[in-house]
C-alpha cells in the first residue's frame, strides 16, 4: 500500500493532545475528537489563522444549566420572622456537564478544528496535496427514554457526574504533584513520592468507567434508544432532520467547508508548522426551519459535530473518512441571560429639556389601516378590533417619546406584578426595584455587627444571628422599601424573612463596592509546544 493509501485519522490539533509530563485522562479522551475553540471577537477567523492556539478557555458559564428544586426551609415559629418564607427562590441552577455554545449576538464565536494523520507507525501528517476535501456536519442526537424510567435515569446520571468530578479533581492533584517535581532537584525519597502514580486517581477513573458501563447496561435493559439525525435541505432554508448513519459513504446532509490553517511565514512557532490542521466556523444560529416552522437549531436539543475528509487522486469521488463525534453541546437561546451579559447594552433616557428645545421631526411612521384598531365594544361597535372607518390613518412618533412611555409603564406595573403574583425571585434581577441610597445607609447601620458588611451578610443566615436586632432590621427594611415603592415594604416584610430580603437587595448592589463591571479580557487556553504533548 502506498503512503497515499494509508488510512487516515482525524483528531484534535496537536496543541490539544495529552501532556507528556502530566497525563490527564480527560484531556487524552478529548484528543481523539475534533476540538471546539472559543473566541470573543468578530475577527476570530483572522485571529485563529494568525495563532491557532490563541482561543479562550471554557468556563463554568459555558455549561448548560440544570434547574433543580431545593427544599423549603422551615419557617420560624416565633419572633418577628415567625411563619415567613426564608428563601426568595426554591430552585437552583447547577452545571449539567454539557457544553453550551452562545450565539454571535452574545459576542462569542466558535471554530471546530482537526488535524489529519496517517494511521501508521510514527503518526505522520497527511500531505496537503493528498487531500481533496475537508468539511464537517452538525447532527442532532435524539434519545428516547421509556415512560416511567426518567427518575432512574436521573439517578444514574447524577452518580456518573459525581464520580467524574472526583476523578477530575484527583487527576488535577496528580498534575500539580508532577509539576512540583521540578522543585525537588535532589534524587531522594521525597522526589520519588512526588512522581509516583497515585492509586486514588486510577481508582477514581476506574469508578467512572464502571458507572458508564452500568449506565449502558441499564439503557440496554430498559430499551433506551439513541439515534443521530442529520439536516437535509429541501428548498431554500426549508429542510428536515432525518436519521443518518454515523459514518455514511455518501453525503446527503448539509455540509460545511473546512480550511487549512497554513503556517505564517514569519512565525516559527505557528501551530500550522507542526501539523496539517483544518478549521471550520460552527453555525450557532441559522434561519433554516422545518416545513412545520420549527427552527433548525434550538436551545433544547443536544448537537454534535463530525468532520470528514476525502482523498485526492481518484477518478471517482472517494468515500469520506470520518472523525469521531465531538462532545455533545447545546446552543444558547437568543435571550439567554448569561449570553446577553457578554454584550452589555447601555440605554440613556432622553432629557426632557433637550426634547422641549428640539426642532427635529418625528422619525417613526406608524400606519394604521382599517381593522387594526382596538375598540371598546358599544351598542354601535361590535366586540371586534375592526373599525367602521375605511381610511388609513398615519401617525408620526419620535423614538424618545416611545421610550418615555415604555419606561413609565415598566416602572408602574413591575412592582404591581411582583406583589400580585408573588414573583419574589425577580427582586434578584438588577433592574427590578431600584434601592434608594438611604435604604442602603440604614441597612449598613443595622448590620454593622457583621464583619464584611452587607455584601458578606448575603452569604449567611441573618435571621439566626444573635448580634442583630431582628425587629429593628425589619423596621428598616419595611420603611426603606416603602420609600422605593409604596406598599412594597409592608408586603415583603409580611411574607419574607429579613434574610431573604437582604439577599435580594445585595443582588441589586446594596453594600457592594463600586458599580457593576465587565471583564476587559478573558482567560486564554494555556499554550504548549509540540514536544510537550503525545499523540493520541
Amino acid at each position: 500500500m502506498s503512503a497515499a493509501q494509508h488510512p487516515w485519522r482525524l483528531v484534535a490539533p496537536w496543541y490539544r493532545w495529552d501532556l507528556r509530563a502530566a497525563h490527564d485522562p480527560a484531556r487524552a479522551a478529548m484528543a481523539v475528537k475534533p476540538a471546539i475553540q472559543k473566541f470573543g471577537s468578530d475577527s476570530f477567523v483572522e485571529d485563529f489563522m494568525a495563532d491557532p492556539q490563541a482561543s479562550l478557555q471554557f468556563a463554568p458559564v459555558d455549561e448548560a444549566q440544570t434547574i433543580e428544586s431545593i427544599p423549603a426551609l422551615a419557617p420560624f415559629t416565633s419572633g418577628p420572622n415567625a411563619n415567613k418564607f426564608r428563601q426568595i427562590a426554591l430552585t437552583k441552577a447547577t452545571p449539567s456537564g454539557v457544553r453550551k455554545l452562545f450565539q454571535p449576538a452574545h459576542l462569542r464565536y466558535y471554530i471546530v478544528t482537526i488535524e489529519l494523520h496517517c494511521d501508521v507507525a510514527g503518526f505522520p501528517d497527511v500531505a496537503t496535496d493528498h487531500i481533496a476535501e475537508v468539511g464537517f456536519v452538525v447532527r442532532r442526537r435524539v434519545t428516547t427514554i421509556p415512560a416511567g424510567r426518567q427518575r432512574e435515569l436521573a439517578t444514574h446520571l447524577a452518580g456518573l457526574a459525581q464520580k467524574r468530578a472526583k476523578a477530575t479533581a484527583e487527576a488535577r492533584l496528580d498534575a500539580a504533584r508532577i509539576r512540583a517535581r521540578a522543585l525537588v532537584p535532589l534524587r531522594g525519597a521525597s522526589r520519588s513520592r512526588v512522581v509516583e502514580p497515585r492509586a486514588a486517581t486510577t481508582a477514581a477513573f476506574h469508578e467512572v468507567a464502571i458507572a458508564k458501563r452500568q449506565l449502558a447496561h441499564w439503557s440496554s435493559d430498559v430499551g433506551v434508544t439513541s439515534n443521530v439525525h442529520g439536516w437535509t435541505a429541501e428548498k431554500g432554508p426549508i429542510g428536515a432532520w432525518l436519521p443518518v448513519a454515523d459514518e455514511p459513504d455518501e453525503l446527503v446532509e448539509v455540509t460545511y467547508p473546512m480550511f487549512r490553517a497554513a503556517p505564517v511565514p514569519d512565525d516559527p512557532d505557528h501551530a500550522g508548522r507542526f501539523g496539517t490542521i483544518y478549521f471550520g466556523v460552527i453555525p450557532a444560529c441559522s434561519d433554516e426551519a422545518t416545513g412545520d416552522g420549527d427552527a433548525r437549531f434550538d436551545d433544547v436539543n443536544a448537537y454534535e459535530i463530525r468532520c470528514f475528509a476525502r482523498r485526492a487522486g481518484s477518478v471517482c469521488p472517494a468515500p469520506p473518512m470520518w472523525s469521531e463525534a465531538t462532545a455533545s453541546f447545546r446552543l444558547a437561546g437568543f435571550f439567554d441571560a448569561d449570553g446577553c451579559a457578554n454584550r452589555p447594552v447601555n440605554i440613556r433616557m432622553p432629557n426632557f429639556g433637550e426634547l422641549a428645545a428640539s426642532v427635529a421631526k418625528p422619525s417613526v411612521r406608524v400606519s394604521t389601516p382599517p381593522a387594526s384598531h382596538l375598540l371598546f365594544p358599544t351598542s354601535a361597535v361590535p366586540p371586534t378590533s375592526g373599525n367602521v372607518d375605511t381610511t388609513d390613518e398615519i401617525c408620526f412618533f419620535a423614538i424618545p417619546l416611545i421610550m418615555i412611555v415604555a419606561m413609565f409603564l415598566l416602572n408602574l406595573f413591575l412592582p404591581i406584578i411582583l406583589l400580585l403574583f408573588n414573583l419574589w425571585f425577580m427582586l434578584k434581577l438588577k433592574f427590578c426595584i431600584p434601592p434608594s441610597v438611604q435604604l442602603g445607609l440604614d441597612l449598613d447601620a443595622e448590620l454593622t455587627v457583621i464583619p464584611g458588611g452587607v455584601e458578606f451578610a448575603a452569604g449567611i443566615d441573618i435571621d439566626i444571628l444573635t448580634g442583630v436586632d431582628q425587629t429593628s432590621l425589619q423596621t428598616t427594611l419595611r420603611s426603606g422599601l416603602n420609600t422605593v415603592s409604596p406598599g412594597l415594604g409592608d408586603q415583603l416584610t409580611a411574607e419574607m424573612t429579613n434574610n431573604a430580603i437582604v439577599q435580594a437587595l445585595v443582588a441589586q448592589g446594596i453594600g457592594t463596592a463600586g458599580t457593576q463591571s465587565y471583564p476587559s479580557s478573558l482567560p486564554p487556553e494555556p499554550r504548549v509546544t509540540r514536544d510537550e504533548v503525545v499523540h493520541p
